[in-house]
């Protein structure tokens, strides 16, 4: 297989093919349980290729096994804060604190406040976040009917200068 056997935090080269398509598959796995949790079947991961990963500009970390892929956690930075665009952990590797240990090294790699956005129907996704101090930030509803929740994370030297507008 083309990952090393370690449970170590490391950056993925998702412009190589096969990783772009071992991320490709975790997310069908991982994706899959959110869709059937929030009963809505076209989450936009489910739908993507080697390359839409390939392409894209965020930065993917991942703990890997000989096996392939166990979790993986990508970020968008921006000026004034960093957001997690994607978390997903295999199903079959749930309940191992993969997911924790993958946000705890973004929160420990920034000093910018921190949002993620899930279902609002994925408790477990929420009570990880908020369990790790993220708090509610705004919800919203796309076109297609789907409840969303952002979670903001501030870090202690972060500045809070108001509410969304900041």
């Amino acid at each position: 297989m083309f990952f090393t056997a370690t449970q170590e935090i490391s950056v993925l080269r998702h412009r190589e093919p096969m990783i772009a398509q071992a991320i490709v598959a975790l997310q069908r796995r991982a994706y899959k349980v959110e869709a059937d949790l929030l009963d809505f079947p076209a989450l936009p991961p489910l739908q993507e290729s080697p390359a839409v990963i390939m392409a894209s500009r965020e930065i993917f970390y991942g703990l890997t096994s000989r096996t392939g892929l166990l979790a993986m956690l990508a970020t968008e930075s921006m000026p004034d804060r960093v957001v997690i665009s994607r978390l997903c952990v295999s199903p079959s590797s749930t309940r191992r604190g993969y997911a924790t240990r993958l946000i705890r090294h973004i929160l420990g790699h920034t000093e910018l406040p921190v949002l993620v956005t899930t279902g609002a129907a994925n408790e477990p996704a929420l009570m990880l976040y908020r369990g790790m101090g993220f708090t509610d930030f705004e919800q919203h509803e796309t076109v297609e009917g789907l409840k969303l929740i952002t979670l903001r994370y501030l870090p202690h030297r972060a500045s809070v200068s108001g509410s969304h507008g900041d």
